[in-house]
């Protein structure tokens, strides 16, 4: 349920000798949950800022390019809303990392 606008750049090798080319990808990424606050005891705050860092593969098959790649994205801010809730005090920083699989499929 989030709406993310990713910024990435991505370093490939361009050796042609080998059919499958590393690639490194690094950037950030804003996002905002859209999701509805079901719980009065704690609330979160819907935007949130992130770096990111991937690791994957090119495979080109014939006019095609697949890239898998495996993403990190590691949450900066602290996503936690103090808003006089009874467990404020417990709770603390709230921070949202995310691993993901990400397929790009390149048309040349």
């Amino acid at each position: 349920t989030d709406l993310e606008l990713p910024l990435h750049f991505v370093v490939t090798n361009q050796s042609s000798r080998f059919p499958l080319r590393a690639c490194f990808m690094f950037g950030g990424r804003m996002s905002w949950n859209i999701a509805h606050q079901t719980s009065p005891n704690m609330m979160l705050l819907q935007e949130r800022i992130a770096l990111d860092v991937g690791l994957g593969v090119e495979i080109p098959v014939g006019k095609l390019t697949l890239q898998p790649e495996f993403l990190y994205s590691h949450g900066l801010n602290n996503i936690h809303d103090f808003s006089n809730t009874p467990y404020d005090p417990y709770i603390g920083n709230v921070v949202r990392d995310k691993l993901q699989l990400r397929l790009l499929v390149i048309f040349d």
